[in-house]
């Protein structure tokens, strides 16, 4: 990932390696959501893995506010770039940017694999 962030962006990644769903308990899971709402709306618990990730994401979240981000690229590990241009003035990437409105919260970057 190293390697391939730095070659489409230019950048060094920030990784997120704690809250792995291997060294969350069942203690930390119960503390996360509210299991009578999760079954109301989900109709079963939040997975570990499902909590993982969503703490991991709060880890970005908590990151950004500290460092006063703005935009921020959240990827997962086996992430992969199929235009070589992120970085460059005008790139579909960049001309994306640009088009979004100054209120946006989120984007979501994705290609279904053949």
């Amino acid at each position: 990932m190293i390697e391939r962030v730095g070659a489409a962006l230019d950048t060094m990644p920030t990784f997120v390696e704690d809250f792995d769903r291997e060294s969350i308990s069942d203690d930390d899971v119960s503390c996360f959501g509210n299991s009578t709402a999760q079954m109301a709306y989900i109709q079963r618990i939040a997975k570990k893995g499902e909590v993982s990730l969503v703490m991991k994401h709060f880890a970005v979240y908590y990151y950004m506010v500290k460092h006063s981000l703005e935009n921020v690229l959240i990827l997962e590990d086996d992430a992969a770039f199929f235009h070589s241009d992120w970085a460059g003035e005008n790139s579909l990437y960049q001309q994306i940017m640009k088009d979004l409105p100054a209120d946006y919260d989120m984007i979501f970057f994705s290609c279904e694999l053949a």
